[in-house]
Parts: structure tokens; C-alpha cells; sequence
């Protein structure tokens, strides 16, 4: 666990589930593989910076509980990081076909409905508002791969 933990890269919470993931795969624990959880204190580290519980994640009574604690760290980042600039993806030519394949599918977006106004609406109920451009302008790319495999488009 301790060689797994060195050796990752990454934030702390991603670097304590490979410590937990390096110990469930030399055998784990001998009662069982039934829960995982990892908790990460930070300074106005949690939702808006009001409280310091950055991370608090437990997976009870599940066949392989640390691979599905990965999981939930990875929609954590997903709805909760934010992508450096250069991982913004526009939106125009497939990309926007895409997106608006989605919207309309969706029932988000109608005759009469601007683009605008519907990728905020479909946005905001996805929970992604801080990782797309209020402008309809640009979306993060790992947010653009995670819609289009929720949807199914491509």
C-alpha cells in the first residue's frame, strides 16, 4: 500500500485509493471484501468552501467496494474539478452537432428555444454549470466525453 501510495500521482484522495486498491489486490482484509470509504479533511475544502470535508465517500455492502470507491472519486472530479483552459473543447462543427443532438433528444431544445437557453437549462440539470460557458461558447472536455457516453452520442 505504502509503495502504490508513493508512486501515484495525482491528488491526495486519488493517491489513498490507490494505496486501498494496491491492499484489496494482495488480498485485503481477511473478514472480507464488503465496504470501502476514504474521508479527506482540507481547509474550505468542501461544496462552496463552507466546511473543510473535502472528500466523504463510503461504498457499504457491495461485491468489490475500492474499485466502486474509484468511481465515486472520478464523478467527485467530475462535478466538482474544474479542467485547465486547455482542456476546453468550442462549441462548433461536430461538437455542437453533438450537443444539440443531445438537446433536442432531451427536449431541450425546441423550434423556439435559443441554443443559449437551452444548453444553460440542460447544464444547469446535469450539474455542470463550472465546467461550461454560460455563453454556450465552450464545455470541459472530460464533461463533453462524460455526456456524450451518458446520451449515447458520438
Amino acid at each position: 500500500m505504502e509503495k502504490a501510495f508513493l508512486a501515484s500521482k495525482g491528488s491526495l484522495p486519488k493517491r489513498l485509493h490507490s494505496a486501498l486498491l494496491a491492499g484489496d489486490r494482495a488480498g485485503g482484509d481477511k473478514r472480507g471484501r464488503q465496504s470501502a470509504a476514504i474521508y479527506v479533511a482540507k481547509p474550505k475544502g468542501g461544496y462552496g468552501g463552507f466546511v473543510d470535508r473535502w472528500i466523504d465517500y463510503r461504498v457499504d455492502d457491495h461485491e468489490d467496494p475500492v474499485p466502486r470507491l474509484g468511481e465515486l472519486l472520478e464523478m467527485h472530479d467530475l462535478y466538482f474539478g474544474k479542467s485547465p483552459e486547455n482542456e476546453r473543447v468550442v462549441i462548433k462543427g461536430k461538437t455542437l452537432e453533438q450537443i444539440m443532438a443531445i438537446l433536442k433528444h432531451e427536449g431541450y431544445l425546441k423550434k423556439s428555444t435559443p441554443f443559449q437557453n437551452a444548453f444553460n437549462a440542460f447544464i444547469g440539470n446535469e450539474n455542470f454549470e463550472e465546467r461550461a460557458d454560460p455563453n454556450g461558447q465552450w464545455i470541459d472536455k472530460p464533461v463533453l466525453k462524460y455526456l456524450l457516453k451518458k446520451f449515447g452520442k458520438s
